[in-house]
């Protein structure tokens, strides 16, 4: 779930903060997300239900700590989820000509969420796979970056002549805390998990040291190919490929559109579960509650 499109867009931005001190940002920032982690990893392990937050919450501080807090995470999650399907609608779409790019568009967006709903009707296992088999495949882009990137670098690039100030600093937090945050909807379906006291607190702490390592280096990489035109860079990985050779650049856009399909697939298994938590605990009707007879998924809200 943490890796997502944010990655092929985040590092031009942090690069127009703080110029070649972005990678520190993706380092303060991880020790920091890390420090969150550790607080997920204790709810999900002592806090078994699916649910995510608002279950956990709910433990430590009552009823309406875990409403409210779990109520903002459905709607951030359910406008997210709107807004990078549009995001991936319109990158098919483009590859169509203009008299089609409206119902293609639509088709596109009824399409992938219907797909990943129904595939996550079959059950958290399949769910789960479909998430672990995106994130292979849009993992191999970035690897092909890292690869075929380093060797492109050129020393001249890194300039730590210029210091950031504390506000630019700060926007670069920000931003490295956008292309960081998601681990928290693996605590949604805790409840579907094989010893989630062992599984979870692994889980999460594998996903945010890796993901962190493989943000700045991407981050390091960027800044030695494009130097100062990182910063003004719109798809900054696209184009630091397109200076190696135009195919890795198409590679790089696929990519993105392969993330935000992961992303989706992450947010349409989690999501649903806060849904069924709410109905469970008579805060919701109890038909969101109502789980599908052989896979024991909660249908209703996934389809809701």
């Amino acid at each position: 779930m943490i890796v997502g499109a944010g990655i092929f867009a985040v590092p031009g931005a942090l690069a127009a903060c703080v110029g070649s001190y972005a990678p520190l940002a993706f380092l303060a920032c991880g020790v920091a997300i890390g420090a969150v982690a550790i607080c997920f990893a204790e709810g999900g392990s002592r806090v078994p239900t699916s649910g995510g937050v608002y279950s956990v919450i709910e433990a430590a501080f009552g009823p309406l700590a875990g409403y409210v807090s779990g109520t903002l995470l459905l709607v951030c999650c359910v406008l997210a989820c709107g807004a990078v399907a549009a995001a991936l609608a319109d990158v098919l779409a483009s590859l169509f000509p203009p008299s089609l790019i409206g119902p293609v568009r639509v088709a596109v967006i009824v399409g992938v969420i219907g797909g990943i709903a129904l595939v996550n009707i079959g059950g958290v296992v399949r769910g789960a796979r479909l998430v672990s088999a995106t994130t292979t495949l849009k993992l191999a882009p970035l690897a092909i970056f890292i690869v075929a990137g380093a060797s492109a670098m050129h020393g001249s690039n890194f300039s730590l002549t210029v210091q950031p100030d504390a506000q630019g600093f700060g926007r670069a937090l920000i931003l490295a805390v956008f292309a960081l945050v998601g681990m928290e909807t693996s605590l949604c379906a805790s409840g579907e998990v094989v010893q989630p006291n062992r599984t979870i607190p692994r889980a999460l702490t594998i996903a945010v040291l890796s993901t962190t390592i493989l943000y700045v280096a991407i981050q390091v990489i960027a800044q030695g190919i494009l130097g100062s035109s990182l910063a003004t860079s719109k798809a900054p990985l696209a184009d630091a490929m397109a200076q190696i050779h135009p195919a890795l650049r198409a590679l790089m856009l696929a990519g993105t559109a392969l993330s935000m399909f992961g992303w989706l697939g992450s947010d349409i298994l989690g999501s649903p579960r806060q849904l069924f938590a709410f109905a469970r605990d008579g805060l919701l009707p109890r038909v969101l509650g109502r789980l599908h007879p052989r896979s024991h998924a909660p249908y209703i809200a996934i389809l809701c």
